[in-house]
């Protein structure tokens, strides 16, 4: 059973109309045209190859202290490094556009397929006392992109192709490839510290540990434990230093789809569990949900079904109508004791938090909800692809997300849901909270707001601002990047000797786009809708990205 959402009563969407149009033609800001297709253009560039999306191919090491632009870095900042991860492709292949008759042979790159690179800013005591800040990012050398240094073709793209696309991709990075690999590896979504190491991850493949200077040490098996691809989005148990993890298999080379397991404290493999009861389908599975004795797994309507190629289509689409459904397994097992249930059609792509209530009988989820979603969005020209941001991603319907609360009742075998109080109009995406909050009733999350009239107009996902979500007093509150500035995901940094779960610090990388400069900015989690307590110059441009996280000196 699933409770009405908001009481019963859907919301009404923003028309597309308002979307695109909120920016009068002529009065758009210059800045908008590096997202935009020139005069003449040959084939068509999604958004997020241009302007910031587009990649950094130069690695530095900053000079000395990062400028500061303003404010300065909080005294009891602690040291240690902001990392943050995000695709990067060092080379783009061309898309392929085949249609004539029957015949159909097209695939373009994907931003998902960009190479991992890493930004980290690392804080640290000054020579002269104070607080600061250096800057160094590196792309993780994966076999893949160091195959492509080495002069093999890059990789040829497996999200954005139809049937035909596809299977040309597949015969060309099999056979020209430099790795001999269907695709490539990326370590491009998230970065993850635990047990001494320092992990870049992507759900296509193992992690790839890196050491604290951002330079790849290769792919972690853990001493040959690990031989199956590894989430990009792992849960850390502040309480037991465990590691909580599942691997699917979203093409669907056959049983098991999906499986789960933990990393002790140590780093070593502490469970490994297939998963094959209720599970028939692979789907995307992005995230998952612990709590301190369950694992829950998040089955997505975002599924491959290779039938759909004999219509020259590809496998793995979004499934209208086809319900979210989450599998609740105990941590250690056995996977035969999986429970499935079933909420209405939607999308998750991200979780904030999960924890237990009424001694394990109820497990609580938050998590950001898509009333349905795409990873394709239509390519072919900007036409159609500005058509799809405007009529679905700017108004709410596709992609971008809600804060929902989930209720499984382990006792009575039900779930319910209910979207969390936030103002009209205000999507959202990227939720994260104080680490040492996870797998307990956390008061506190945050996430990053999609600017959607300026997203409507470029084209380009933009979040100008980001959200704090009170859960014990109901509130909700914003702090907004200023005009023509955006940023990303949110990292919460407690600041030393905190008392409080807030009592601390958010840290972003944000992009002005009117200056064509970086920066890293510091807000007072709990003067969230005040300016920032510190801003500082980043010496080069830091494209927009994925997910990071604060790593503790020592």
């Amino acid at each position: 059973a699933t409770a009405p959402r908001g009481g019963g009563a859907r919301r009404a969407r923003p028309t597309a109309a308002a979307a695109a149009t909120n920016t009068a033609v002529g009065t758009a800001p210059a800045w908008h045209a590096r997202y935009r297709a020139a005069p003449g253009e040959g084939q068509y560039v999604l958004p997020v190859f241009r302007g910031n999306y587009a990649p950094q191919l130069n690695e530095i090491d900053s000079p000395g202290a990062l400028e500061v632009l303003e404010g300065q870095v909080p005294a009891d900042f602690p040291a240690g490094m902001y990392v943050r991860n995000g695709p990067n492709p060092a080379k783009v292949p061309e898309p392929v556009r085949v249609n004539f008759g029957p015949i159909s042979v097209n695939s373009a790159s994907h931003w998902f397929e960009g190479d991992g690179m890493l930004h980290g800013v690392t804080f640290a005591e000054g020579d002269g006392g104070g607080m600061v800040a250096t800057y160094r990012n590196r792309f993780v050398q994966t076999k893949g992109l160091q195959a492509e240094k080495a002069g093999a073709p890059p990789t040829a793209p497996l999200i954005d192709a139809d049937a035909g696309g596809m299977l040309l991709s597949v015969v060309r990075n099999t056979f020209l490839g430099g790795t001999g690999e269907v695709s490539k590896n990326t370590a491009n979504t998230s970065v993850v510290a635990h047990a001494g190491r320092l992990l870049a991850l992507n759900e296509g493949g193992l992690p790839h540990a890196v050491r604290p200077d951002l330079s790849t040490v290769g792919e972690d098996d853990l001493n040959g434990s690990l031989d199956f691809s590894f989430t990009a989005h792992p849960k850390a148990d502040p309480q037991t230093g465990e590691l909580v993890f599942f691997g699917t298999d979203i093409v669907g080379g056959g049983k098991p789809y999906a499986r789960v397991g933990v990393i002790g404290s140590d780093g070593a493999l502490k469970t490994r569990m297939d998963v094959v009861s209720g599970l028939d389908l692979p789907s995307l599975m992005h995230d998952c949900a612990a709590t301190r004795s369950h694992t829950v797994l998040i089955d997505v309507p975002i599924n491959s079904r290779p039938e759909r190629m004999a219509n020259g289509e590809s496998p793995i689409q979004f499934e209208k109508g086809r319900a979210l459904r989450f599998g609740v397994v105990p941590r250690h097992g056995p996977a035969t004791d999986i429970r499935w249930f079933e909420d209405r059609p939607g999308m998750i792509f991200h979780v904030a938090n999960a924890w237990e209530e009424d001694d394990g009988q109820t497990v609580m989820i938050r998590a950001m909800r898509a009333d349905e979603a795409t990873i394709t969005p239509p390519s072919d020209s900007e036409e159609n692809y500005l058509a799809w941001v405007r009529e679905r991603f700017a108004t709410g319907i596709s992609n971008v997300c809600k804060l929902f609360e989930y209720k499984i009742d382990l006792a009575r075998g039900t779930l319910e849901s209910r979207e969390l109080p936030s103002p009209e109009g205000v999507l959202m995406e990227f939720p994260t909270i104080n680490p040492q909050a996870a797998m307990s009733d956390n008061g506190f999350t945050y996430a990053a707001v999609l600017d959607a009239d300026t997203s409507a107009t470029t084209g380009a996902p933009v979040y100008g601002g980001l959200a704090k979500f009170d859960h014990r007093a109901g509130g909700f509150a914003t702090h907004r990047h200023g005009e023509g500035r955006f940023g990303g995901e949110p990292q919460f940094v407690a600041r030393e000797g905190a008392t409080t779960e807030d009592d601390g610090f958010v840290v972003t990388f944000v992009h002005d786009e009117a200056q064509e400069r970086s920066e890293v900015v510091i807000i007072d989690a709990q003067r969230f809708d005040e300016g920032p307590v510190c801003r500082l110059a980043v010496p080069q441009r830091v494209p927009y990205g994925l997910h990071g996280q604060f790593v503790p000196a020592g």
